[in-house]
């Protein structure tokens, strides 16, 4: 029996906005090497008090496309890198209301 191998997870195109954060997180082997958001326009801007409205991006070596992406209302923190991410995929961003940390 063969097994799904998941490599790109992709956001449906219909979704342009996430009220709380947004994070990738690899758990165990994890096989996911593209991120994909074609639409997404903001996150954190919703009515959430119990969620950080931050931008997690943690461990792993991911290929993010967030070509509408515009604004975070919180952080945006990428995590763990022996490698320095580059993150190009985030062409429009304009507006982070928190910090851009690395540690």
């Amino acid at each position: 029996m063969a097994s799904l191998v998941l490599r790109a997870f992709t956001l449906p195109p219909s979704l342009e906005t996430i009220g709380g954060g947004f994070s990738i997180i690899p758990y165990g082997t994890y096989p996911t090497t593209s991120i994909i958001a074609p639409n997404l326009k903001t996150i954190g801007y919703g009515n959430e008090t119990d969620v950080d409205p931050d931008v997690i991006i943690y461990r792993g070596t991911y290929n993010c496309s967030f070509p509408a992406l515009t604004a975070v209302a919180g952080n945006f923190y990428y995590d763990n890198y022996t490698v320095q991410p580059v993150f190009d995929g985030f062409p429009v961003l304009a507006t982070v209301g928190g910090s851009v940390l690395n540690f």
